[in-house]
């Protein structure tokens, strides 16, 4: 399994992560974030911006930080309130193993 980091930049009200298992991170923040970005790290469970400021808070109650099981894993990710310059980026490291 390989744990990614998922960035997601403003403007957005909210987003939502749902693997093809059904596990499910929604972000529903304070207000509406129209600048900067949110950052959420699976491996670690943490959700911070840009500032480094931790925003765990703000995702709805039990949120699950899901891994990439090994071979094909689909997700869909929704960026509720997006505009022109929303994106969201994904990045993990994939995990190999080697016999000597």
């Amino acid at each position: 399994q390989a744990y990614p980091v998922w960035t997601f930049f403003a403007p957005f009200s909210g987003f939502s992560m749902v693997s093809q298992y059904g596990e499910t991170l929604t972000w529903l923040g304070g207000s509406a974030k129209a600048t900067g970005w949110i950052r959420v790290n699976t491996q670690d469970g943490t959700v911070v911006d840009e500032t480094g400021a931790n925003r765990y808070g703000e995702p709805a109650t039990a949120p699950q930080f899901w891994s990439v099981r090994p071979g094909v894993t689909a997700a869909n990710v929704v960026l509720s309130g997006a505009g022109a310059g929303s994106r969201a980026e994904v990045v993990w490291n994939v995990r190999r193993e080697i016999l000597f």
